[in-house]
């Protein structure tokens, strides 16, 4: 950030997005739907644990429940913090190009990013939920 995007932003502010909390207000969604995305959850969770297997082979027992409270709390945030970028204001050429004279296309660009690093939390948290309360109405 330079000192030319603070004085610009004064003069003529871009829209910025926001980050929004808690759960996601899904609609109900088709049976075999749910289950589909709730079995690449499950094969998402597992190659994330073989992977910390094949990272460590041989101290893999000892990071394992370090490695379930973090995926967990990974999962946790995704689920409830939605970054809302503003994507008219992302820089010049797509995102590709700073704009220099605005300070907001900075933060759209970090909320994008964000919002990109937590998409997989956020579909392995969604598809565990959506499984839950099919469960919890006896699966019909």
């Amino acid at each position: 950030m330079s000192i030319i995007e603070w004085m610009a932003e004064g003069f003529n502010p871009g829209p910025a997005g926001g980050m929004g909390f808690g759960g996601n207000g899904r609609g109900d969604r088709p049976r075999a739907t749910v289950f589909l995305c709730f079995a690449i959850a499950v094969a998402l969770i597992a190659g994330a644990v073989f992977g910390l297997i094949a990272w460590q082979p041989d101290q893999w027992r000892e990071m394992l429940p370090l490695f379930l409270i973090g995926f967990g709390l990974y999962v946790l945030a995704a689920y409830l913090v939605r970054p809302e970028p503003n994507m008219d204001n992302i820089g010049w050429l797509g995102g590709l190009m700073d704009n220099p004279f605005r300070i907001s296309d900075n933060v759209n660009r970090i909320l994008l990013f964000l919002q990109l690093v937590l998409l997989p939390g956020r579909f392995v948290a969604a598809s565990l939920v959506d499984m839950a309360v099919l469960a919890r109405h006896g699966f019909g």
